[in-house]
């Protein structure tokens, strides 16, 4: 596989480069693999974090069987899924449309979440089991909406938050429309859906080895 690409490989100090990444020698892909797979990402993103820095012949199947042999990752993957689900429209631009959903009892705590259609991205609040008002709600979304603008669709299920007229009125009062997903079908409410299975299970693959909620939230987001 050397051979291959030898016309592509140069030296930098003692380091040897394929292009611009880093080739790891056989005594340390252990090592690599296991800081790639400290979070317990899946194979995809896996494959994704390590094709930022580095490369050596068979790494995508190391990758793969690393997570194939991890017992944290197995016992959190996916049921197969049930029946196709109608996708919603497909966005153009970040903030066009965000879903937001609860993890309503996670560790003690309920976690708040909302995911960008179009760019993936996720936040995440840790709140009081208790602390779910519409008021929270509205809170934690001036909060994010600060910092990236306001969102032009919302999508909620029917959770007593989301119904409530104080936050229709939220809704109206920042020019967004706000659309319900079917009752007691949480997949129509699909990129929230996957959002909340993601953190619950990114986060509790972190949380197997103990520590806090909100350090394991936040070591997830990062």
């Amino acid at each position: 596989p050397f051979f291959r690409k030898k016309e592509e490989l140069a030296l930098s100090g003692d380091c040897l480069l394929w292009g611009r990444w880093v080739v790891i020698p056989e005594t340390l892909r252990g090592a690599v693999l296991d800081e790639l797979h400290r979070c317990h990402p899946g194979v995809v993103r896996m494959k994704q974090l390590a094709r930022l820095y580095c490369w050596w012949p068979g790494i995508d199947r190391q990758v793969e069987q690393r997570v194939k042999d991890c017992t944290t990752c197995q016992e959190a993957a996916n049921d197969p899924p049930k029946a196709p689900v109608e996708s919603w429209p497909v966005t153009v631009r970040p903030w066009q449309r965000v879903h937001l959903d609860y993890a309503p009892k996670f560790h003690g705590k309920a976690l708040f979440i909302l995911v960008d259609a179009h760019s993936k991205w996720v936040e995440v609040a840790v709140m009081g089991i208790q602390q779910t008002s519409s008021e929270k709600t509205i809170d934690f979304l001036n909060s994010w909406f600060s910092r990236y603008g306001y969102a032009e669709e919302i999508v909620t299920d029917n959770g007593p938050q989301f119904t409530a007229e104080r936050f229709q009125q939220y809704v109206r009062s920042i020019g967004a429309t706000h659309k319900f997903t079917a009752p007691y079908h949480p997949a129509t409410n699909g990129a929230a859906e996957r959002a909340v299975q993601s953190v619950k299970k990114g986060v509790m693959k972190i949380l197997s080895k103990g520590g806090d909620l909100k350090k394991a939230v936040e070591q997830y987001l990062f």
